[in-house]
């Protein structure tokens, strides 16, 4: 999942960047934020995020890594939160619940 997401974040910096990965555990469950500073989502491709063959790479990509990420979470009973805009950059927030509140 990981390894996805900072692969698309760096993908949208064409011209350099940064990208800031946080943790943070609290009352409600364990949560991991990676955020870049690259070219954005508008609110329309957001809505699209996991859906199977959905790409903003064009030919590059296949559209199934963030299909994964978000199937990978739903497994682990968390959630996954997107924050974008246009030409400002990306916050994906993933949450875990914590303590035995995962069942398989």
């Amino acid at each position: 999942m990981l390894l996805n997401i900072s692969k698309n974040s760096i993908d949208a910096m064409r011209s350099g960047g940064i990208l800031f990965l946080f943790t943070k555990e609290d009352e409600t469950g364990v949560h991991l934020s990676i955020t870049d500073t690259g070219i954005g989502m508008t609110s329309e491709q957001v809505a699209r995020l996991g859906e199977p063959f959905f790409s903003l790479k064009g030919n590059k990509g296949t559209g199934l890594g963030m299909m994964v990420v978000f199937r990978i979470v739903e497994s682990m009973r968390g959630t996954v939160h997107v924050n974008s805009q246009p030409m400002k950059g990306t916050r994906i927030t993933l949450s875990f619940p914590i303590k035995g509140t995962i069942h398989r």
